[in-house]
């Protein structure tokens, strides 16, 4: 059965925060996949490559391979280890039943 390798983002602007520094607007536009006979990878359908601004003299947009984040923020090696369970309490005392 196949898995997910990577997410695939592609910069499709940039602007300038409050501090001064350059950031990079992108966009995910499709995954990578391990599969049975090898990598394969899936576009989303719609995106369009003529879209994202690059030089006259490009022939080619530059994406970007990111392993995948779980939607909690926390990177997929934290995901992959379960919380631990919660500590059962001790009683002291009996039960009067």
């Amino acid at each position: 059965m196949a898995h997910k390798i990577y997410d695939i983002t592609a910069n499709i602007g940039r602007y300038t925060d409050r501090e001064g520094n350059t950031k990079y607007r992108s966009v995910n536009v499709g995954t990578m996949w391990q599969g049975e006979y090898g990598p394969f990878m899936r576009i989303n359908r719609s995106f369009n490559p003529a879209g994202v601004p690059c030089k006259p003299e490009d022939d080619s947009i530059l994406c970007n391979l990111w392993e995948p984040r779980p939607r909690d923020g926390r990177s997929a090696t934290e995901s992959a280890t379960p919380d631990p369970a919660p500590a059962k309490p001790e009683f002291d005392s009996d039960v009067p039943f």
